[in-house]
């Protein structure tokens, strides 16, 4: 087993953020209807799709990170590579910006926006005023570097372990 090579990480991570959106779309689609009257349900809608959104981005990094920890106890590599994630998180996050930055300067691609960038569906229906609405956007889609690394940081030196929850070293009982 090696570490995987950057583009693959990248290409991974990509099709992440595909299950991301459309796990997003389906939420939001889902509560959509509950919506008609009250802002409420859909300012929810907004926080479970951007929240799974990054979560897929967080496992990703995540995933890489365990990986690269075993290969390290098991000599196969010799040490981590630190920023990797937050570089692939910048790339990603430059890359959903397209979509934003083209609705700044073409107002009616905003339905097929919402369509494509389904993460943010939710929170298009909220905001009011649109000349700030890319902005937001783009500002939502920034955490994606923060969740990579935050993934990787966590995977890689284990601070999450389910293992220590549930196999406690209890100590000597007398």
């Amino acid at each position: 087993m090696q570490r995987k090579s950057f583009l693959k990480l990248f290409l991974e991570t990509m099709s992440y953020v595909l299950a991301g959106n459309i796990l997003a779309l389906v939420v939001t689609i889902t509560l959509a209807g509950f919506s008609a009257e009250n802002n409420i349900i859909m300012g929810i809608a907004a926080f479970l799709s951007v929240t799974l959104f990054l979560t897929f981005m967080f496992s990703a990094a995540h995933k890489d990170g365990e990986q690269e920890r075993k290969l390290i106890t098991r000599n196969q590599i010799e040490t981590p590579e630190p920023n990797k994630w937050f570089f692939i998180g910048i790339i990603v996050w430059l890359l959903l910006c397209i979509p934003c930055i083209a609705l700044i300067f073409s107002p009616g691609f905003l339905n097929i926006f919402r369509f494509v960038m389904a993460s943010v569906m939710a929170l298009s229906f909220l905001i009011e005023d649109w000349k700030f609405a890319p902005f937001v956007y783009m500002g939502v889609y920034a955490l994606t570097p923060v969740a990579c690394r935050l993934g990787h940081y966590i995977g890689f030196y284990e601070k999450w372990s389910v293992d220590g929850l549930v196999y406690k070293n209890k100590g000597k009982e007398k």
